[in-house]
């Protein structure tokens, strides 16, 4: 009950959106979302595994709803809805330890569709630990950014992809974007926009490394940079500056971009 919501949701208009638990008829039954007006189910939301049962996926068994958004994240004009929803796999030390998912149903036709695709590059490239509906809603823009996030994809894929680093989303207490690249208990890479360059060609981008204190806390004011490109929005080249302070002189082919 305390992830359902009357809501006035586009042409629907004033309906309570219904988070069911599974019957447990079936072991691996999967929760269900409908629209309800009049105390009458007016809409099923779509399963999104077949049969509405994860018997058959790695995903593991229903927990439980943790959120549910309402925003229209594709720029529409219609209302879509997030869901955020953990499972447990029971395998391992921490198989008992929730897991986040998310789900993401965008307005269509009078209904709505599973966004398989952008769920994937979501679950893919966002730390678990910062799944949130706010976190989504800003991953979503910042894809829509084109320049800045074609940036960090261009950056990863020429400097960091062959070298088997991740590509994780992530975003500070200021709410700024970075990619986390690589972490492990002592510390972490991550890259940053930064800025548009003096000439206004080029989006700067700054790679930094921080070490981490025992409690695994770490901060941008103490980290000591790497590097840092330059991406062209033009050409959609990317280059290494080999600079390791914001005074250092970088390649010549950095300062000239």
């Amino acid at each position: 009950t305390e992830q359902s919501f009357e809501v006035d949701l586009n042409d629907w208009g004033e309906v309570r959106f219904v988070s069911y638990l599974p019957t447990y008829d079936t072991l691996w039954e999967d929760v269900s979302f409908v629209l309800a007006k009049d105390n009458q189910i007016v809409y099923h939301f779509p399963a999104y595994f077949e049969n509405n049962s994860t018997e058959n996926d790695s995903v593991g068994m229903f927990d439980s709803v943790e959120a549910v958004g309402f925003q229209d994240i594709d720029g529409d004009g219609a209302e879509d809805v997030i869901v955020i929803i953990n499972y447990v796999t029971g395998a391992g030390p921490q198989g008992m330890m929730p897991r986040k998912t998310i789900r993401i149903f965008s307005s269509q036709n009078k209904g709505f569709v599973i966004q398989h695709d952008l769920i994937d590059e979501l679950m893919k490239n966002m730390k678990e630990d910062d799944i949130s509906i706010p976190a989504i809603c800003d991953y979503v823009t910042l894809m829509e950014t084109n320049e800045i996030y074609d940036g960090y994809r261009t950056i990863y894929q020429q400097y960091f992809a062959d070298e088997g680093c991740d590509f994780m989303i992530s975003y500070g207490a200021n709410g700024n974007s970075r990619v986390i690249l690589n972490e492990n208990e002592k510390i972490i890479e991550y890259l940053v926009y930064d800025r548009l360059s003096e000439n206004e060609k080029c989006e700067l981008y700054v790679l930094y490394r921080s070490k981490k204190n025992a409690d695994g806390s770490w901060h941008i004011s103490e980290a000591e940079i790497l590097d840092i490109f330059a991406y062209s929005m033009s050409t959609k080249d990317v280059v290494s500056s080999g600079k390791t302070s914001w005074s250092a002189t970088g390649s010549e082919e950095h300062e000239i971009n």
